[in-house]
């Protein structure tokens, strides 16, 4: 049975787990795993990464957008709430190379074709790269290799939501919002730390 879904197994297992914890347990997974959100307030925090200035914007429902800046303009974690702690612990053990997937609460703002997309992100593998038509078989709009490079470009979460391994057909880097400098960079730097 299983067959079909490779190589996503994990992920669709995941999926179903999910849809059992929601029908049997009428909570849902947020409420379950991410129970401190309750008291999440929102918040604009900075994280200095190894290649720029991470702004963190945060809700009770989650990570609202993780951006490049040039700098603060505001900071308002002089005492980081749980969610911001783990933000930031999670960037800090990804840019040291031991970290190869996220298990944060995301708030998407978003059509829901562009939600879509994002959460598609997700199913590339760390140290991995696709192409926009191929993003686009994931989402099963095979023809939607545009729409899919527009709904990346909205990202609002970067490195989280891994917009940055998606390249072009003939396996050039294209746009991306914290310039094309960080996604190589970040490509090599997930190149070099993968377990193979």
């Amino acid at each position: 049975m299983t067959e079909k879904w490779k190589p996503y197994s994990s992920i669709v297992s995941l999926y179903l787990w999910e849809i059992t914890i929601q029908n049997f347990f009428k909570i849902s997974a947020k409420k379950l795993f991410y129970d401190y959100l309750e008291d999440e307030k929102s918040k604009i925090c900075y994280y200095d990464s190894p290649i720029g200035l991470l702004e963190i914007s945060t809700s009770s429902k989650g990570l609202k957008s993780l951006s490049f800046v040039d700098k603060r303009q505001w900071d308002e974690c002089e005492q980081p709430s749980p969610l911001i702690k783990s933000i930031k612990k999670q960037l800090s053990e990804y840019f040291n190379g031991t970290r190869y997937t996220f298990d944060i609460p995301i708030n998407y703002h978003g059509t829901s074709f562009q939600k879509q997309v994002w959460q598609s992100l997700n199913l590339i593998s760390y140290g991995e790269t696709k192409n926009y038509g191929e993003v686009a078989k994931i989402v099963g709009s095979p023809k939607a290799s545009r729409a899919v490079g527009g709904a990346n470009n909205k990202n609002k979460i970067a490195i989280i939501v891994p917009c940055h391994r998606v390249i072009g057909a003939n396996g050039n880097l294209t746009g991306y919002i914290g310039g094309l400098y960080k996604k190589k960079w970040l490509i090599q730097h997930e190149n070099k730390n993968r377990l193979d």
